[in-house]
């Protein structure tokens, strides 16, 4: 969920900031309270290289979509049908190689979509990304212990970034800085609570672009499958995991039509 992503956290900051100044006294006896933490966060936090690694680690807080947000999506007629690739939004497919770094190529390739197809086709630094979250104290645990959506948020919020790829190759280096872009916003959304519960992820692709998501992969059991036909090589995977996610991936469109016989395993 990434450029969508960004929005709104800068829309409530600006309103933070244009917000009258509570008195002194207010000030003086309020006391900052930390909200819980997400326990699949913590969990993962405990034990961080436990499982398969491909980088997703869970959000330390739950995000919640508000009543209006949903009324609003319910009312949104969707095609029946969206490709990202068709209508020139998406950049190209890359590889986040041995490191557990795919929540900032998925975060990275939203910010790129949003630009699409506007300027031309952009190419993002997501080494820069890693490198610079800064949630990690090492090197090493930035690339290896994977990462989650708010690391990338902070990164671009605080106009960190993006940066060029070819500022900052993607070699676990050092590279040059330079922020090419300002994020000016980012919209936040929770994880659905049915696989049908995708009305607000629709309106999304079509009005920002891609999304970045979170979801439960393993390459080793049966529900994974590849086939060819005349269009290329296509890929389905369906799980019936929900409680946890190890991998960032984005979301670049939905065929309401799409042959449920291609996804193998038991699925509703």
């Amino acid at each position: 969920m990434a450029p969508a992503l960004l929005a709104i956290a800068l829309t409530a900051l600006a309103a933070l900031a244009a917000a009258p100044a509570p008195a002194a006294a207010a000030m003086a006896t309020a006391k900052p309270e930390q909200g819980p933490l997400n326990p699949a966060f913590v969990e993962a936090l405990h034990d961080p290289l436990v499982g398969i690694g491909l980088g997703r680690l869970p959000s330390p807080v739950e995000v919640h979509v508000g009543a209006a947000a949903e009324a609003r999506a319910a009312r949104f007629a969707a095609p029946p049908s969206y490709d990202l690739r068709s209508e020139g939004r998406l950049s190209a497919v890359k590889d986040q190689g041995p490191w557990n770094t795919c929540w900032a190529f998925a975060n990275t390739a939203a910010v790129e979509s949003k630009l699409m197809p506007a300027s031309p086709e952009p190419d993002f630094s997501e080494d820069n990304v890693v490198r610079r979250s800064g949630y990690f104290s090492t090197m090493d645990q930035r690339y290896d212990w994977g990462g989650w959506d708010f690391m990338a948020v902070a990164y671009f919020a605080r106009w960190a970034g993006p940066v060029d790829e070819s500022a900052d190759p993607y070699d676990h280096a050092a590279g040059a800085n330079g922020t090419r872009k300002h994020v000016q916003g980012v919209v936040m959304v929770p994880g659905r609570s049915h696989f049908t519960d995708n009305d607000l992820l629709k309106r999304l692709v079509l009005e920002n672009g891609a999304l970045s998501a979170g979801m439960y992969f393993d390459p080793d059991w049966s529900p994974y499958n590849e086939y060819t036909d005349d269009t290329g090589l296509h890929a389905t995977y369906y799980s019936p995991q929900w409680e946890n996610e190890n991998h960032g991936v984005t979301i670049v469109g939905w065929d309401d039509a799409y042959p449920r016989d291609r996804f193998q395993g038991e699925h509703g």
